[in-house]
């Protein structure tokens, strides 16, 4: 990814379909002990942070507040993302993958999930970077505000501690013959506790609920600034690339693929959007895929952008603008946590362009905008 100049368009309602394929061998880490009620894939509900269904909605926000956040949100993502790249670059990445992406508050669409039996509902950020599941579990140490209810593993009838000898635990510390793990982020807070398996539960589309088991992180310390602006947010659904996150974890059963359609946050009749795991992921009609690229560290999900067209015409931009470089920058990736588009000065300079001068033809007049909303 190259940052700076950006496009800060932010899409005014409107639906977006992305499909994300993964073209590698995934193997099924399940816990043995725990079982599925899934058969060919599954849906589950998708909450924006500004939506009305959201546990942290407020009707006092106004449209212009919502996008100064969410710009803010994806400047503070860009950054980190550029740096922990240039990291990358240098590295084969660890087999957990387990890699910060940002401050955990800067999410944007988050799952309603239930883990354990009986069921303890929380709400976890969805971040396409992270390859962990981790939640805050009770007793804790030092604790994040979080509404409640908070999971306790001594409540649950299929919580099981993973033993040093699990192949993700391999490199993480062991104590009393349990891994742990510590995650440590950008800005000095952290998380940390002991991996575990557990049984995780979704509300389906049809009215159903339907589970399956999956490894994780129960984090009994956490820094108190974890989710600053919200106490909705239990932890994080991580859908990376990398062995330990959810989608890998479910191997087979999600086929190496999900998708998503984002609907307008603002309009309460467009519904809520929905993740779709293996065979529930639906196919466009007449539509077209591109595959999608192996990072340094295998978490991130990269495609090969070759170049822009604005009013059907393309920019011509030099070969190689969006090309990955050695030391791990460059390249176009995607981020379910960014909601602007950045392109590297070049890209942006030419499309601006562009864009004037289409306008600029048909009578309109540039206007000053605010800083956010300049193109």
């Amino acid at each position: 990814m190259m940052h700076h100049k950006m496009a800060q368009i932010i899409h005014t309602p409107t639906y977006s379909h992305i499909a994300i394929l993964i073209f590698t061998a995934l193997t099924l880490l399940i816990a043995p002990s725990l079982s599925t009620t899934l058969q060919n894939g599954f849906i589950l509900e998708l909450i924006h942070r500004f939506s009305i269904h959201s546990p942290s909605y407020s009707p006092n926000v106004t449209f212009v507040e919502k996008i100064e956040r969410l710009v803010e949100i994806s400047d503070n993502r860009v950054e980190w993302i550029e740096s922990s790249l240039r990291a990358d670059g240098m590295e084969s990445g660890s087999l957990m993958g387990i890699r910060p992406t940002v401050t955990h508050d800067r999410g944007v669409y988050m799952a309603k999930v239930g883990i354990g039996k009986p069921p303890t509902n929380v709400h976890l950020l969805l971040d396409s970077r992270s390859s962990l599941v981790w939640t805050q579990c009770a007793p804790c140490v030092h604790c994040f505000p979080q509404d409640p209810p908070v999971y306790n593993p001594a409540f649950s009838d299929t919580y099981r501690p993973l033993p040093c000898t699990h192949p993700f635990c391999a490199r993480l510390p062991c104590i009393n013959n349990m891994c742990r793990f510590v995650l440590r982020y950008e800005d000095n807070t952290y998380t940390k506790g002991i991996m575990a398996a557990e049984q995780f539960t979704f509300a389906s589309n049809v009215g159903a609920t339907e589970s399956v088991g999956a490894a994780f992180g129960c984090s009994s310390e956490s820094s108190p600034n974890m989710f600053p602006s919200t106490r909705a947010v239990s932890g994080i659904l991580g859908v990376g690339a990398g062995p330990a996150s959810f989608l890998s974890q479910l191997g087979s059963l999600a086929r190496g693929r999900f998708s998503y359609c984002l609907v307008p946050i603002d309009l309460p009749s467009a519904g809520v959007s929905y993740l779709r795991f293996g065979a529930d992921t639906e196919r466009i009609k007449n539509g077209r895929t591109t595959p999608m690229l192996r990072s340094f560290d295998r978490t991130h999900y990269f495609v090969e952008l070759q170049d822009i067209s604005v009013d059907g015409r393309r920019l011509h931009l030099p070969p190689g603008t969006f090309a990955r470089r050695p030391d791990g920058t460059g390249g176009c990736l995607l981020d379910s946590g960014t909601s602007a588009t950045y392109l590297t000065e070049i890209a942006y300079t030419a499309v601006c362009n562009t864009v004037d001068a289409f306008f600029a033809g048909r009578n309109f007049t540039r206007v000053r905008g605010t800083i956010i909303m300049q193109i």
